[in-house]
């Protein structure tokens, strides 16, 4: 090989030399770009499957919900438009659900779309009603088309009815424009009002509505009820509590019937009560609480028998002396005896003298 072969190939290499730093950042940059490709497609891959899960979601929550088909169908479409990666996001909140139902019917204020907006107008007051229970899982109860035939039910002319003004009754049958009670206890109760509030215990919590009262007929003890999509739970924190200060006897659930167990009632609402006495039981006791009406009800008969009400000991606080203060939660209290705590607690926090027999 002569001199100049090898000054050739010496020149080559030179040559090739000076490229190496512009091909590492080719390649540099090609790694980049492929690192941020994957890292896109990953990302889209797990967003795609995020928001497939949360659709499942909302397909399992209007399942539990026991929506009809054009309830569906609405509810859908304004989840899809309004915020299609997350929507349940129209069913949390109901200034959220609000602001859907305007956006959606807006388009449909045309004559030609009049038939379309009457018959969804009419789902979305359902759906409205059934939302009001997303709150708690499990309990598919909704509107009062929902109710089963036999369900007792408590009326009153207003929310804030006098002790002895309830009226209870059964509802008999479903109707397409009304509910229909029968077996009514106090028919004249309800004389001359236009409107009813009802109170009604169903999977062991209370349920509130108001409605326009059609008609009473107190010869056959029975009213009709207009429909209400807007039947909302009651939060037990919430209930009315009094300072009571009265001895009353309570026992366990599965103790003998014959036991009873002295306390004291510090106070006491429709939703639960406060007891001292002896540590005899431990938290999540289910215990049954005897209240006589007579001592508390100026209209009882004073040979009534004492109420059972049903409750689970929540709390056990150990007190000086040997004694433990107990708060009961009341739970799958019976209706009727769930107008007789709403009774009791109005007419002592109203304040009328002390209870019977103090």
């Amino acid at each position: 090989m002569g001199l100049e072969a090898l000054k050739a190939i010496h020149n080559d290499m030179s040559r090739t030399a000076s490229y190496r730093p512009v091909l590492i950042l080719a390649a540099a940059a090609s790694l980049v770009v492929l690192i941020l490709l994957v890292h896109v497609f990953v990302s889209h891959y797990r967003r795609q499957r995020r928001v497939e899960g949360r659709w499942r979601e909302l397909s399992e929550f209007m399942t539990g919900c026991r929506l009809s088909a054009a309830e569906r169908e609405l509810l859908v479409e304004m989840a899809r438009r309004e915020f299609p990666d997350d929507p349940l996001w129209v069913t949390r909140e109901l200034p959220n659900f609000e602001r859907a139902v305007q956006r959606h019917f807006k388009p449909l204020q045309s004559a030609e779309q009049q038939g379309r907006a009457t018959r969804e107008a009419a789902a979305a007051r359902s759906l409205r009603g059934k939302l009001a229970f997303a709150e708690r899982p499990g309990l598919a109860l909704c509107s009062t088309r929902e109710l089963a035939a036999g369900q007792e039910m408590s009326l009153s002319r207003s929310a804030t009815a006098e002790a002895g003004s309830f009226c209870a009754g059964r509802l008999a049958e479903q109707r397409e424009d009304v509910l229909l009670l029968t077996g009514l206890t106090a028919p004249d109760a309800l004389r001359g009002a236009t409107a009813a509030h009802v109170t009604f215990t169903t999977a062991g919590r209370l349920f509130k509505f108001q409605t326009d009262l059609i008609d009473v007929d107190p010869v056959a003890a029975t009213c009709r009820l207009a429909h209400c999509l807007d039947v909302r739970l009651e939060d037990a924190r919430r209930f009315l509590r009094v300072k009571v200060e009265r001895q009353v006897t309570f026992r366990a659930v599965w103790e003998a019937e014959d036991v009873a167990r002295q306390a004291t009632l510090r106070d006491l609402s429709a939703g639960g009560a406060a007891l001292v006495s002896r540590p005899f039981y431990e938290e999540g006791e289910r215990l049954l609480l005897h209240l006589k009406p007579a001592d508390y009800l100026d209209d009882a008969e004073d040979g009534a028998e004492p109420r059972m009400i049903p409750g689970v000991a929540i709390k056990a606080e150990r007190l000086p002396e040997g004694r433990c203060l107990y708060r009961v939660e009341f739970r799958d209290v019976a209706p009727a005896d769930t107008r007789f705590l709403f009774q009791v607690v109005q007419k002592l926090d109203r304040g009328r003298g002390e209870p019977r027999g103090a």
